[in-house]
């Protein structure tokens, strides 16, 4: 039997192992709990920010593919003016063809103050078609790499703010992992820490409200330029496309037979030296930044074109991202990666204006085919004039005076198509090096 005093003395002989033994126990318990808190707190912040990561490349993706829509649906609602550009022009091919038709039904004394026989006006409408259908497929392929190149390049300045918001709130998770060594640090170096400023936060505001505008305008006048390209770059195409059609055409009287097939050859010459020339051959003075882009004279002067008075104010008081967006356009047009966009882009308008010319031709001639079931279609001939109706018709389903709301033009949406473009557009949103 154990004597009360001995077991007084047991318990004081062994009383600082106990409680260091329950200290320790309770330490590491304590420290278990802790670890697991930190580790369940850490994986759960990890899938946080890997569901942050994805939806954050979800909503680039999306914004990528709705410039890309942008694009096409802003070179649509531009055609218009471009077709009266050409019409006042002197490339008004449906006037030449209602005088023609108006002579066809006796009514010459229209024309009597112009003194232009029937033939003058079929020559005159035989290359003016031809001019007007090659000027169309340069311009509006150059617009529609001008336009992917400049509403990506502004896209990507949405990208990199949300890069930048993205990072500082990693940077704030990465603050809240330490914050205990945070506090440790600042009350250790509490009697060092340099006193801050204060900024007034209306200030603050005030001067981030007037910075996004300057922005705003410039990005504005950016966007504006392809004023210069519809309205005085494509003359370059107009005057070139001219002077090929007039040395491959002008033997060819509107009333001589050509098949499909030697038509064909006919307007593939002038489209590969035109090519040639603006794309391969440059030591000839043309180049396409003189084509979609107006050069430091001539800016301004295509600013009051499509800017207000306040808004050219603030221009002249800072254009320094009116300066850096031209800069890196102009980069970006003298690129290889440009010109075998653009090229792709003519080939197929090229291929597509050539598909439509032969279906015209064949649903017109249609009877004739009928009557003549030996004839194929390669050893068939057409008048040159019904070449030159065609062409016209043509040119109105690809550039539109006025087309009817909710209708899409196939011609655009061939060329949209075109895989390298939007592999242009995706290089142009991601290159921050520029």
């Amino acid at each position: 039997m154990t004597i009360p005093g001995d077991r007084r003395s047991l318990i004081h002989r062994h009383k600082w192992k106990v409680i260091i033994s329950v200290f320790g126990i309770t330490a590491v318990c304590a420290t278990g709990s802790i670890l697991i808190y930190l580790i369940k707190r850490w994986l759960y912040r990890q899938q946080l920010r890997i569901s942050e990561d994805h939806f954050m490349r979800e909503q680039m993706r999306r914004r990528f593919v709705q410039t890309q829509e942008d694009s096409l649906r802003t070179v649509g609602q531009l055609l218009p003016v471009f077709a009266i550009v050409l019409n006042n022009d002197d490339l008004n091919i449906d006037d030449l063809f209602m005088d023609l038709k108006n002579m066809k039904n006796g009514n010459e004394k229209e024309r009597n103050d112009k003194k232009r026989s029937k033939a003058e006006l079929w020559n005159e409408l035989k290359i003016n078609s031809i001019v007007k259908v090659v000027t169309i497929t340069y311009t509006i392929s150059t617009f529609i790499l001008l336009t992917r190149l400049q509403l990506n390049m502004l896209a990507r300045r949405e990208y990199l703010e949300a890069a930048v918001t993205m990072n500082v709130e990693k940077k704030k998770d990465t603050k809240k992992q330490y914050y205990i060594t945070t506090l440790i640090n600042k009350f250790w170096n509490y009697n060092s820490v340099e006193p801050t400023i204060e900024i007034d936060n209306n200030e603050s505001s005030s001067a981030g409200i007037r910075r996004n505008k300057i922005t705003y305008i410039n990005e504005q006048a950016y966007l504006s330029l392809s004023w210069w390209l519809l309205n005085r770059g494509y003359q370059t195409f107009r005057s070139e496309v001219y002077r090929y059609v007039t040395e491959e055409f002008s033997t060819i009287n509107p009333r001589d037979q050509l098949t499909i097939s030697e038509f064909n050859d006919h307007l593939s010459k002038i489209f590969q030296s035109i090519t040639r020339d603006i794309l391969v051959h440059k030591d000839n003075g043309i180049k396409m930044t003189q084509i979609m882009l107006p050069s430091e004279t001539e800016l301004f002067n295509v600013l009051q074109e499509t800017l207000n008075p306040e808004e050219l104010q603030i221009l002249r008081e800072d254009d320094t991202v009116l300066k850096k967006l031209i800069l890196e356009a102009a980069q970006c047009i003298e690129s290889s990666a440009s010109n075998v966009v653009l090229e792709n882009l003519v080939n197929i308008s090229y291929q597509y204006i050539m598909n439509n010319i032969e279906t015209k031709i064949l649903a017109k001639s249609q009877k004739k085919q009928t009557e003549n079931k030996d004839t194929t279609v390669e050893n068939t001939s057409y008048q040159m004039a019904m070449y030159s109706i065609v062409i016209k018709d043509t040119c109105q389903e690809i550039l539109p005076h006025s087309p009817a709301v909710g209708t899409t033009n196939p011609f655009l949406e061939t060329l949209d198509k075109l895989e390298v473009l939007n592999e242009l557009s995706s290089s142009v949103y991601s290159n921050f090096n520029i």
